[in-house]
């Protein structure tokens, strides 16, 4: 018996100590994913929808980029505090924390250093600051940094913070040096792609211990043991005498005030201790990481699912303080929030295909969260939210995005917000003819059913009309807005943008088989090249971003009809084969992302799409720097990834359906709410095929090229059977 007990506590042991080895979500997170390759993420220190995202700038500027951290440059300016990932235009990376060794310089340039040994993990980062013989550190709360500097070198020691340092203009800035060891201030900026949107960010630094020396700068010239204010180009330093020694910094933002980044400083770190800090971060990562299981042997294949998860829970981030407090959308009055968190960072145009959907689908409290913020937003800013960042909105891009967002979560369930309210700005946006600030091009849109070339209004801002591309976007939108209005008992008005949203109809032309621009007379607009300006990103005329190739698949509401006007099935699938052949696919931009789910709306089309899913998705997406294909555009290409290597792809976000797919994993478990687990299961034999021959729903072959919200949430298993 003394026997039996020893190998039974013997083997409890070793269970014991390989489970505790066994690598949990958050381990296999490599943030220097898509930092090469215009992927334009970045390594740094935030918690999941954090305010503060303290990351390293190797650049010292993009104007494409809302990062100023690119793979292998060859030095470092410094550490940033607020970021946006993937993003495709210029704004934030405000307050730039600096440590130096020797001489103090007030130019950005002079404090550069080379750098080596980094280390990036989620919610951490480290670095070798090689010029200046120190080693950085750097992790995070919602609104809070902690750096953590050891200064190697003899001479004295730096913690310089430059308040002008950023990736849109600063304007009127100001700071106090309060005492040896504290500092405040506040920076006014913005210019999204070079738009008029406006912020003002409030900031509070405590370091660890007095310094021996502190001053500002104003331009070039250095006031020791002074403040500056009202500058455009301003900083401070604390300076430390010659030894080997070790400073922590703290850095706390605010919206609303210097005094609400003091309170935010004492909630989220009160006392020094980095290892707490670190490891509670990375805990709270591993907790949202942990709705999604993966099972499988290929290591970097779960290195890139849960890094693209992780990116995909960046953004929309806070932006009200510990106590509530934020600054209202448009107007900047300060409101309170009470028992949620109120979010900016809105890319809509980008993250309604996929980052709402995945929201709406595993984290359906956070969604909930930002539709609520939304309303708030329409009380405020007398409408929804375009592209919106800091409480300001730069009105980039087209359509009208935030109408299909709020579409699909209503769809699928989501209530516990006033759909009264975000439904009136929906309806006027979408029948105001006259000013409209989301819809611009409405007018003419209105007046034809389409947006002809020759009545349109001005060109936009990247000098091409762009007016079927927003014209496409326009109907989407009526479509999801239509099925809000009849399901509130509105039906004139679910009739009218019902019937609308077949524009897409009045620039079909057969003869070429293909969207394209026309005149209000009806008359083909000419010369007419489907494949003109054939990039990832150039605009054709008639088009953003993409030319016709890339938007005659995009009427997401009406494939069926899309289909008929093409002549049948085959004509719809040689179009489509040619469109994926010819190179004109791309999965940089996101009106492309659906295309590749397009073939399972055909009778046969389910394997022909899983080929193709698995070839993009295994091809373009790795397990290093250059592995995303192209801007990750707040997670929108990252969700995409994910949905792609679950099995099934919200196609049509404002229906209930997700297209299938093919998984990437032996097994994948997703958490949902009351405790229900929903599987997906790939029973596979051949592993150079991607494809399935039978397909099972809870235990019954399912048939269908499609699975329901309702049977994904209501729990079950999904198998894929080769």
């Amino acid at each position: 018996m003394r026997n039996l007990l020893f190998i039974f506590l013997f083997l409890t042991a070793c269970q014991m100590n390989h489970n505790s080895s066994e690598k949990k979500p958050v381990d296999y997170v490599n943030p220097l994913i898509g930092t090469a390759n215009e992927g334009n993420t970045m390594p740094g220190a935030v918690v999941p929808w954090g305010l503060i995202y303290a990351a390293p700038h190797t650049s010292t500027s993009y104007k494409w980029s809302g990062s100023r951290y690119f793979y292998a440059d060859g030095y470092m300016y410094g550490f940033g505090q607020l970021h946006m990932s993937g993003v495709g235009c210029a704004d934030f990376a405000n307050l730039t924390i600096v440590p130096t060794s020797g001489e103090i310089f007030s130019e950005f340039d002079k404090n550069k250093s080379r750098y080596s040994n980094e280390k990036a993990e989620a919610g951490y980062y480290s670095v070798l600051l090689a010029s200046h013989h120190i080693s950085a550190e750097y992790t995070a709360t919602e609104r809070c940094s902690l750096g953590q500097f050891n200064f190697n070198d003899t001479g004295s020691a730096n913690i310089i913070i430059d308040g002008s340092a950023a990736l849109s203009p600063c304007r009127n800035a100001s700071l106090a040096i309060l005492s040896p060891t504290r500092m405040e201030g506040c920076i006014e900026a913005g210019g999204f792609c070079n738009k008029k949107n406006k912020y003002k960010l409030f900031f509070a630094v405590q370091l660890d211990k007095p310094a021996d020396i502190t001053g500002s700068w104003k331009g070039k010239e250095l006031f020791p043991g002074k403040s500056v204010q009202n500058g455009d180009t301003i900083g401070a330093w604390f300076s430390f005498s010659s030894g080997n020694r070790k400073v922590m910094v703290k850095t706390a933002l605010s919206f609303v005030s210097t005094q609400n980044a003091w309170i935010n400083m004492q909630a989220e770190i009160p006392s020094w201790n980095f290892d707490s800090i670190r490891n509670t971060c990375k805990n709270k990562w591993n907790d949202e990481l942990s709705r999604i299981a993966v099972r499988g042997s290929d290591e970097d294949k779960k290195t890139i699912f849960y890094t693209a998860l992780y990116h995909s829970l960046l953004h929309p981030s806070i932006i009200n303080d510990v106590n509530g407090e934020y600054p209202a959308y448009i107007t900047k009055q300060i409101k309170k929030t009470v028992h949620r968190n109120q979010y900016h960072i809105f890319s809509l145009w980008d993250t309604y295909r996929t980052v709402h959907p995945l929201l709406t689908l595993v984290y359906p409290e956070k969604q909930t969260e930002i539709l609520r913020t939304m309303v708030d937003m329409v009380e405020t800013g007398g409408h929804l939210p375009f592209w919106e960042l800091g409480a300001d909105d730069s009105y980039v891009m087209h359509g009208d995005p935030c109408a299909n967002v709020i579409g699909d979560s209503y769809a699928k369930g989501l209530r516990d917000f006033d759909i009264k309210s975000v439904y009136k700005a929906m309806k006027e946006i979408a029948l105001d003819k006259n000013n409209n600030p989301i819809r611009d091009l409405n007018s003419y849109y209105s007046r034809y059913g389409y947006v002809p070339v020759d009545d349109c209004g001005p060109d936009d801002e990247w000098g091409k009309p762009r007016m079927v591309s927003a014209c496409l976007e326009y109907a989407f939108a009526d479509w999801n807005i239509s099925n809000i209005a009849r399901d509130l008992n509105d039906s004139s008005t679910a009739n009218y943008l019902l019937l609308r949203s077949e524009a897409y109809k009045k620039y079909y032309d057969p003869s070429t088989g293909f969207l394209r621009p026309r005149m209000k007379d009806g008359s083909w607009h000419t010369p007419f090249s489907p494949a003109s300006y054939n990039c990832s990103l150039c605009s054709a005329f008639g088009f953003e971003e993409g030319n016709s190739w890339q938007y005659t698949f995009f009427v997401p509401h009406q494939i069926q009809g899309l289909i008929n006007i093409m002549g049948g099935e085959k004509n719809f699938n040689d179009k489509l084969q040619a469109c994926f052949s010819g190179k004109h696919f791309t999965i940089m931009n996101e009106p492309d992302f659906a295309f590749p789910y397009l073939f399972t709306y055909l009778k046969d089309g389910l394997n022909e799409t899983q080929r193709t899913v698995a070839s993009i998705r295994d091809d373009e997406f790795l397990n290093s720097p250059a592995g995303l294909p192209g801007n990750d555009d707040a997670g929108a290409t990252s969700s995409w990834y994910l949905f792609s290597a679950m099995g099934f792809y919200p196609a049509c976000p404002g229906s209930t359906e997700y297209r299938l797919g093919i998984p990437a994993f032996p097994e994948i478990t997703i958490k949902l709410k009351d405790n229900k687990e929903f599987k997906i299961i790939y029973k596979r034999k051949d592993q150079s095929k991607n494809i399935s021959s039978k397909i099972y729903l809870n235990d019954k072959q399912y048939d269908k090229n499609y699975i329901l919200h309702s049977d994904i949430i209501g729990g079950g298993c999904l198998v894929f059977e080769e």
